[in-house]
């Protein structure tokens, strides 16, 4: 166990060391060392990009396909409280002893050589391992080179200093997943940026383009982050679509109900992680509990646009004092502080308050 915190703990530091950088050498090198195994022919993949609902698609593609008696690997990110959630096989995280073992391994190989694995490129390649037992352009799960679907869900700005700083170019690396002669399944927000590829030479059909290197790209007319799912598995397994979607993710738009002074207090527990992901949140809110008194908690990364999100939040509550900042204790995690000088909104007073809450 106390072998397992420590590996953990070195994956956490690991960006601080190795810096993000483009490109799928580290990735490619890494792949090679532990067998190539996304190469093995029995091997099916289903490849997920976007900007956000890649983990509900993933969970609700997943759940669905275990239903119908296939044997299912799931490799999504963040974790809610435990580094193992991220690697499952069959609905059940890796044990803590498969965690250390692979980790170990891995860890080994990049100091034999040489190879400045980044943390998603370890996660990845750990994934990848524990799959093997059992595009975008510059993402590490890149180095599968024949899935047998590709999903893009949406895109919006994030990442900007290594996608680019516009929704075309994010979306061209997004895209990156797209191989030959294989199905891509897409949103309009996810399809529509990136149709216009030379590679693409499209032909209408309803509801779909189908391309001469046999990519199909439906576009889909539902709302947001639950559109791709029902769309995709129609495609797939009919007969265990309704039992698979049912299935919701933690902390998206997770509603609870806490005690407070004798009182029931509706808690509302969401990830939304960027400008887009945060509008579709508030869109929701507004929807659903048009006339609450609410106030939000927020921690937020520090390569986000922190004025664009807080300004966001703030014009929902309204009031500054019901708007909430907490710091992670994480090296990615924006400080208070930071968050304070990105936005002047956000006033010296507000920030006692923040204080005293902490």
């Amino acid at each position: 166990m106390e072998q397992l915190r420590k590996l953990v703990r070195k994956l956490y530091m690991t960006n601080l060391f190795n810096p993000v950088k483009l490109g799928l050498e580290n990735m490619d090198k890494l792949h090679k060392a532990i067998g190539s195994p996304m190469d093995q022919p029995d091997i099916s993949v289903i490849h997920i990009a976007g900007s956000n609902g890649k983990g509900s698609v993933a969970l609700k593609t997943a759940n669905t396909l275990r239903l119908a008696d296939y044997k299912v690997g799931l490799f999504v990110s963040p974790h809610i409280s435990s580094f193992r959630e991220r690697i499952q096989i069959n609905g059940e995280p890796l044990s803590e002893a498969q965690v250390e073992k692979y980790l170990k391994e891995i860890y080994d190989i990049c100091e034999e050589q040489e190879i400045p694995a980044t943390f998603f490129e370890v996660t990845t390649a750990l994934a990848f391992r524990a799959f093997a037992q059992k595009e975008w352009r510059l993402d590490a799960t890149n180095v599968i080179k024949h899935p047998a679907l590709s999903i893009i869900t949406s895109i919006g700005l994030e990442h900007t200093r290594i996608l680019g700083d516009t929704v075309e170019l994010i979306a061209l690396e997004k895209g990156g997943i797209i191989k030959e002669v294989r199905r891509l399944v897409g949103s309009r927000r996810g399809t529509n940026m990136i149709e216009g590829k030379e590679t693409f030479e499209d032909y209408d059909a309803e509801n779909s383009k189908i391309s001469k290197a046999g990519l199909i790209l439906l576009q889909f007319h539902l709302a947001e982050q639950t559109f791709d799912t029902d769309k995709t598995l129609k495609i797939i397994l009919p007969d265990t679509i309704d039992a698979g979607v049912k299935i919701r993710p933690p902390c998206r738009f997770e509603e609870m109900d806490i005690k407070v002074d004798e009182k029931n207090v509706r808690v509302i527990l969401d990830v939304a992680h960027n400008p887009q992901a945060i509008d579709y949140l508030i869109a929701k809110l507004r929807a659903n509990y048009p006339t609450a008194n609410q106030r939000i908690v927020v921690g937020m990364s520090a390569d986000k646009d922190l004025k664009y999100c807080t300004n966001i939040l703030l014009d929902y509550v309204s009031d500054p004092s019901k708007l909430h900042l907490v710091e992670a204790s994480h090296p990615r995690a924006a400080s208070i502080s930071s968050i304070l000088e990105a936005n002047p909104k956000l006033s010296d007073s507000h920030y006692e308050v923040l204080k005293q809450m902490i």
